[in-house]
């Protein structure tokens, strides 16, 4: 359900606002917020190869989303398993979300997302039990942004002290 309800998410387009990504600092981080976040980063760090990647697998069909083992393939062929490699899967298959969507096979959504499950919970299941699941997942990439989020707030109250003083 995590992850059919993260690609319908992406890919009615839901983008956080700046002025509500202010909103998201106070609110606490959910496995759904984060894949979020994660996936708007990384698809936005690797916009270029993402897209050449999307138009060779030529997704034009629900017949077609078996093309997309060929990326797992690629990201997984070697046996190295990381939560980088996990996020980025997800983060193209993300931008796949909304290309079906696009195209009007949001039905489609639910096959991919069933899919990469699949591949998550039976492939990967030893590296996924492992690394504690979904919590392992939070726990990476929330790390990573508190250390951003404690950045922006001290940078805020840094130039809220300037800005009093300069009133004084």
């Amino acid at each position: 359900m995590l992850l059919l309800s993260f690609f319908r998410v992406f890919a009615d387009g839901e983008e956080v606002g700046s002025v509500n990504d202010l909103f998201q600092l106070a609110r606490p981080n959910t496995t759904l917020q984060i894949l979020l976040r994660v996936a708007r980063d990384t698809i936005e760090s690797n916009h270029e190869c993402f897209y050449n990647a999307l138009d060779r697998l030529d997704i034009e069909r629900p017949e077609h989303l078996h093309k997309l083992s060929r990326v797992t393939f690629e990201l997984f062929g070697d046996g190295v398993t990381n939560w980088g490699r996990v996020a980025t899967l997800l983060s193209f298959c993300a931008l796949v979300a909304r290309h079906l969507k696009n195209l009007g096979m949001d039905d489609s959504i639910f096959m991919m997302a069933d899919g990469i499950a699949r591949f998550l919970t039976v492939t990967k299941r030893y590296w996924f039990l492992e690394n504690r699941g979904w919590d392992g997942f939070v726990a990476v990439y929330s790390v990573r942004w508190l250390q951003i989020r404690v950045g922006l707030l001290t940078m805020a109250w840094i130039l809220g002290c300037r800005a009093g003083l300069g009133r004084n």
